[in-house]
């Protein structure tokens, strides 16, 4: 039986086939989640960052990412989508500001019996990277979720819904920034993502879309 979740994932595709060939719309994912590892030997972020178990407020993580919704697949790969977005990502984990612009989303799919787990994955090139002048972020995974079923995802398009946060995840960890301190010190900040939100008005624009084409392609009585 399918959940409410994937009902409304099935309806949104089938909206969005209608519509792509009409418009490009941007879209917004609000995301918010909580840290629970950090690796400082050197006691860099001084307050910046701590877990969520010893502070609610520097323990947790909330930013914002914004794609086209008619963005190129640059991979060659059949079972991996690369889409690449000038349109920008925004983060605050604890006092610490980062920003990526670009950044790409990373879609795997695979079917059953392949090697291999579903993976939907956000990234960003370090040289598009901005942080706290001192910090530089040596890698980046704000989001990344590969999960124990490898049907998780229905294809390598482009989705956009949030990936389900609901199913097995095969890497616990999906929250990861790497950085070098002021000092030269290794930095890693772990956690999870707990929920993530699109914006109601591109996705209602998008409704929008696909009902004019429908009403065009109407046959005429």
């Amino acid at each position: 039986m399918l959940s409410a979740r994937r009902i409304s994932c099935l309806l949104c595709g089938f909206l969005v086939m209608g519509a792509s060939s009409a418009m490009a719309v941007p879209i917004t994912f609000y995301f918010s989640g909580v840290v629970n590892q950090i690796n400082d030997p050197k006691g860099e972020l001084n307050g910046l960052v701590t877990i969520f178990s010893q502070s609610k407020e520097l323990g947790t993580f909330s930013g914002q990412y914004t794609f086209d919704s008619e963005a190129p697949n640059t991979s060659p790969y059949p079972d991996e989508g690369i889409y690449w977005s000038q349109l920008g990502l925004t983060l605050t984990v604890g006092k610490m500001p980062i920003e990526a612009n670009p950044f790409s989303i990373l879609v795997w799919n695979y079917e059953v019996g392949a090697s291999g787990r579903d993976l939907y994955h956000i990234g960003a090139d370090s040289s598009a990277i901005t942080t706290l002048d001192g910090f530089r972020i040596s890698d980046f995974g704000p989001i990344s979720f590969r999960y124990e079923d490898r049907n998780a995802l229905s294809s390598i398009a482009l989705p956009i819904e949030p990936p389900p946060t609901d199913l097995p995840l095969y890497q616990p960890l999906s929250f990861n920034i790497y950085a070098v301190g002021p000092n030269g010190g290794s930095i890693s900040i772990h956690g999870n993502v707990l929920h993530i939100i699109p914006e109601p008005s591109a996705l209602g624009l998008l409704v929008a879309g696909a009902l004019v084409i429908k009403r065009r392609i109407q046959p005429v009585s």
